[in-house]
Order: structure tokens, then C-alpha cells, then sequence
């Protein structure tokens, strides 16, 4: 039986499978975006109750503010790192990177001067607030790209890579590089670098084999990281 604490509190396990997201390579990543999207209600039951945990607002989708009131309660939290985790989890794209000095530039051309005086020293503040960054993220991570980032080897059946490779294949016998252009539609993805990662050239394909391979990988990946922590 879990404690009243623990059945409030956010998972380690699941704060570090976050943190190891960002090692992934960006086809795994976008692998397990389109797993999480055929995975069933009882797959995904725990998980399902941590997203909760992360989505204070209760709005669906977890904010950059969610996931630090989240990650603030963990030893060595770092404020740059939660923008890593942030940018990361964001597959789609959805979310934007507003950098500090384009917002100055951009006001300084399109404020009155009175109001000009008054942002330099209050974005001043704000920008050494946060130490280093250099970059805002303005978006959220939805459920599926949690799902993505968080769920367990032992949780995806069969079915569910089938499925998978079969949505991203366009239900042909391997992915070609048009179809993950296809995929992940108007993103700022450069779809040659993507291949070129795994040691792909833009004319190679994916066939179903190699799907579980990355796939294995990104799990054996964690397990190994975790194990050495």
C-alpha cells in the first residue's frame, strides 16, 4: 500500500526518464511520439496519474511553470537544465524559443521611449534572474510527448510498434525519409540531420526491424544510465 505521500508526490523514476529524454536521438524521439499515440488506457494507467501531478493548472498540457514547481522539489535542480528537459520534450514543436535580446531588439523599434526606459531595467532583472538563459520557451508539452519521454519498455506491446510503424510508413514496408517529412509536417526539422544521426543517408529507408532497434536502444540506453546513477 502506497503512503498518502507517495500517492502525491511525483515519481523519480519518472523525473529521471524525463531527464534522459534529452540524450535520445531525434528519430527515437519522434518513434516514441507516434507509440505513445496507440498506446491503451491500461498501458498508460500510472503514468496518467503523474501527468496529473505535473499539470497543477489542470489544463492538459504541462507549462514550463508546472514542470519547475515539479522539478524544484528534486537535489540539484538547475534552472537551465529544466529548459533542456522543456525544449526536449517538445517533438512537435509546438512551443517557441523567444530569445532575450530579439524581445529587446523588437521593442526597442516598436515602444514609445518612455515605455522603452521602463523595460530595459525590468527585463534587465528578469534576464539575471535566470542566470545563463539566454532563451524563454513560450508553449506546452501535451500528454502524448509526456508519454513519449516516460513510458516503460514493458508497457508497448507488439501491437503498438506495429501500429506505429505502419502510421509512420503510410502502411508500405519501410519509412522512407518523405514520410518523416510528412510526419512531422511544418516543424523547423532538418529530416537529412534526423537520419544522419543514426547513421542514415537521406536516401535510406526504415524497415520494421530497425524500428525495434532503435527502439531497443532507447530503453537499454536508460536502463544502463539509470543503473550507473
Amino acid at each position: 500500500m502506497k503512503t498518502e505521500e507517495e500517492r502525491k508526490s511525483v515519481s523519480l523514476q519518472v523525473v529521471q526518464r524525463l531527464d534522459n529524454f534529452i540524450k535520445r536521438t531525434k528519430l527515437s524521439k519522434i518513434i516514441m511520439d507516434v507509440v505513445a499515440h496507440t498506446l491503451l488506457p491500461e498501458q498508460i494507467a500510472d503514468l496518467r496519474v503523474q501527468f496529473t501531478k505535473f499539470d497543477k493548472s489542470e489544463s492538459g498540457q504541462i507549462s514550463l511553470a508546472d514542470m519547475r514547481s515539479i522539478l524544484m522539489q528534486f537535489p540539484g535542480f538547475q534552472e537551465d537544465h529544466l529548459n533542456d528537459i522543456f525544449i526536449n520534450l517538445d517533438i512537435d514543436q509546438t512551443g517557441a524559443l523567444c530569445n532575450f535580446f530579439f524581445l529587446f531588439f523588437l521593442v526597442s523599434f516598436t515602444a514609445p521611449s518612455r515605455t522603452l526606459v521602463l523595460f530595459f531595467p525590468i527585463s534587465y532583472f528578469m534576464f539575471s534572474s535566470i542566470h545563463s538563459l539566454s532563451f524563454f520557451f513560450l508553449g506546452q508539452i501535451s500528454y502524448h510527448e509526456f508519454l513519449a519521454a516516460t513510458i516503460s519498455r514493458q508497457s508497448i506491446k507488439e501491437e503498438n510498434l506495429q501500429i506505429a510503424f505502419e502510421r509512420m510508413s503510410n502502411r508500405s514496408s519501410c519509412i522512407t525519409n518523405q514520410d518523416i517529412k510528412i510526419l512531422l509536417g511544418n516543424t523547423n526539422y532538418d529530416v537529412d540531420k534526423i537520419m544522419e544521426e543514426v547513421g542514415l543517408h537521406a536516401e535510406s529507408t526504415i524497415n520494421f526491424e530497425q524500428v525495434h532497434h532503435y527502439l531497443l536502444h532507447f530503453f537499454v540506453h536508460f536502463f544502463c544510465i539509470k543503473s550507473s546513477m
